[in-house]
């Protein structure tokens, strides 16, 4: 194993990339340098811009053996995991392509910031299968969708406690043809100018993360979108629906939500695919109503979800103690993305980890 070491400022391409004194200047040799096992080490000495793609096509990392990218500091680069590195553009491009077949990677940290002019922060190639992990990732500001998975892909990603906001279409968006899987836990997908998610085909899995303010629905399942789990979200304040599956196949999971004040539904589904199981969920004063037919289950609730803060820009979803949230999801846990303010109450909230709620959020 061999660690790497990415110094935007202090760095040089033509340097061997260790120890710390000898690192690479760009993301891209990092990339094209790293082979299965290896760390690279992005130390933010400033912002990255760059003018093309970075491309993971050169080197596949393995099963087990994934290429690691995390945060060091600027002194002597050691792993700093408080710390973010950050790559711009200021050209019509996608910030990070991914597309060789049964490629690896796990990336921590990592700030993709479109700045209003990247088509995409994170897509990939029609012809990848790929496996990645991304943990406590924002990706913003795109002119499109902020992450594409392409038709004719095998994309399995992962993205824990990580933030996708601000995008000129869907916060995270499948091509129809596509397959793999996409597990999203915690973090939040907000103020996306389309859907917060939009789901067709692969299999999807949202589980404590906070989906709010789009500018269609928080989460559309469109065509065969039938291998769906929701367990434990907020959805609120979306323009359209909080939760929308319009597939020809039911969904597998929907239970633990909550889904408020959202301009459509607060469930809406195609009532010949009923969900294969839904209940314990919440909703309150969605436009439309709670769902486009009786919502499935006999432990749903309903009224005031008693939230600490919907004001634009600096929400908190934690509910109110003694609201219809405390404690009354299933196995007595909190319905919701965050648990009550009473830390006492049976179970609290349905979290992976105490930080897996609300991400980054600029």
């Amino acid at each position: 194993m061999t660690t790497y070491y990415l110094r935007p400022t202090n760095g040089s391409d033509a340097a061997a990339g260790t120890p710390f004194a000898a690192a690479f200047k760009t993301l891209q040799k990092c990339v094209d340098t790293a082979v299965a096992g290896d760390v690279v080490r992005m130390c933010p000495e400033a912002t990255e811009t760059i003018a093309a793609a970075i491309d993971f096509d050169t080197n596949a990392g393995a099963a087990g053996n994934q290429i690691l990218f995390e945060p060091g500091n600027t002194t002597d680069g050691s792993k700093d995991l408080s710390l973010f590195y950050t790559i711009t553009t200021v050209g019509a491009i996608h910030l990070l392509e991914f597309g060789i077949a049964s490629d690896y990677y796990k990336i921590y940290n990592l700030i993709c910031d479109g700045a209003a002019a990247a088509t995409e922060c994170l897509s990939n190639a029609a012809d990848g299968s790929d496996y990645h992990t991304f943990i406590n990732c924002r990706f913003t500001h795109a002119t499109s969708h902020n992450i594409n998975v392409r038709g004719g892909t095998n994309a399995n990603w992962v993205f824990i406690d990580c933030e996708t906001d601000l995008s000129g279409a869907n916060g995270i968006n499948h091509v129809a043809s596509n397959r793999g899987s996409i597990y999203w836990f915690g973090g939040s997908i907000h103020d996306n100018t389309g859907d917060g998610w939009n789901c067709n085909k692969i299999e999807s899995m949202l589980i404590g993360a906070e989906v709010y303010d789009n500018g269609d629905d928080g989460f559309f399942g469109g065509l065969n979108s039938n291998r769906v789990v929701l367990v434990g979200n907020t959805f609120y304040g979306n323009t359209g629906d909080g939760v929308s599956l319009d597939g020809t196949d039911p969904a597998l999971l929907i239970c633990n939500n909550t889904s408020s004040g959202n301009g459509g539904y607060g469930f809406n589904f195609n009532t010949t695919n009923i969900p294969h199981y839904m209940d314990y969920n919440h909703t309150h004063n969605n436009t439309s109503g709670a769902g486009s037919t009786t919502l499935p289950g006999t432990h749903n609730q309903t009224g005031d979800p008693l939230f600490t803060s919907v004001v634009d820009g600096s929400e908190d979803f934690t509910s109110g103690d003694g609201g219809p949230l405390d404690s009354t999801g299933m196995m007595g846990v909190d319905i919701g993305a965050r648990a009550s303010v009473d830390p006492s109450a049976a179970g609290g909230g349905l979290l992976i980890h105490p930080g897996m709620s609300g991400g980054m959020r600029g």
